[in-house]
């Protein structure tokens, strides 16, 4: 039969990194910094259940979401698994 590659491209947002890593300022921050740790604990299952299903998923901030695309292209073309 036929099968595809799929490869995931998922934008990680730089300011939700920020909020889960640095020491909350406030209450209000400790809130948000509690938000943004769950929000990436959710998404690094989503990308691990992905993967363990042969899903390629790049996940990365913004600015290197193209250039991390086309370097799974050229590694997965590499490897012949186009």
């Amino acid at each position: 039969g036929r099968s595809h590659l799929v490869v995931v491209g998922a934008i990680a947002d730089p300011l939700v990194t920020t909020w889960a890593q640095d020491p909350p300022p406030d209450d209000d921050g400790a809130y948000r910094q509690a938000s943004a740790a769950r929000t990436q604990r959710s998404r690094a299952r989503a990308a691990a259940r992905l993967r363990a299903a042969g899903v390629t998923v790049v996940d990365v901030p913004p600015h290197r979401l193209a250039a991390e695309l086309g370097d799974t292209y050229l590694d997965i073309k590499a490897r012949g698994r186009l």
